[in-house]
């Protein structure tokens, strides 16, 4: 004969009774609570967070979560641009510029969760068109151009 039985179990300690005819088996189970796990996370690219990435740049993400009661964890990394990734390392290359929020989730075997959330910076790579003269060009152009000015009117 084989019984299985399965119960919501709550924090506490639980006495358990079996009895079929002839026999009776009595056992008290513990069910401790879950401590959600903890984590830390990084940008492990020189600067880490506190610098500005490029559009294209190869950002690399790192995670490190403990758990108190050993169960095993799971990672969801959310980069803030409609990507994801389902490993504790993992890396990731913004195409546009912009503020995006970066969210970590780590999930215990029992339900428990934590989430890590902070921003990354993505700005646009300058490109040789984009840079504009600076004041001490434009003075100088101006004089260069008032010089031609004078000697095509004295001509």
């Amino acid at each position: 004969v084989e019984v299985r039985f399965t119960w919501e179990a709550e924090v506490g300690s639980h006495a358990i009774r079996i009895e079929v005819p002839g026999d009776t088996y009595s056992f008290t189970e513990n069910v401790d609570s879950n401590t959600p796990p903890a984590v830390s996370t990084e940008i492990v690219n020189e600067g880490g967070k506190e610098i500005k990435y490029k559009e294209g740049d190869e950002i690399y993400f790192k995670a490190s979560g403990t758990d108190e009661n050993g169960d095993s964890m799971t990672y969801v990394w959310d980069f803030g641009d409609g990507m994801t990734a389902n490993k504790a390392d993992a890396s990731h290359i913004y195409a546009l510029s912009g503020t995006y929020t970066v969210t970590l989730t780590v999930t215990d075997d029992r339900g428990g969760s934590t989430t890590d959330t902070f921003t990354v910076e993505i700005t646009k790579p300058k490109s040789e068109g984009d840079e504009s003269p600076g004041f001490g060009a434009i003075v100088a152009i101006a004089a260069f151009l008032a010089v031609i000015v004078a000697v095509t009117r004295r001509r």
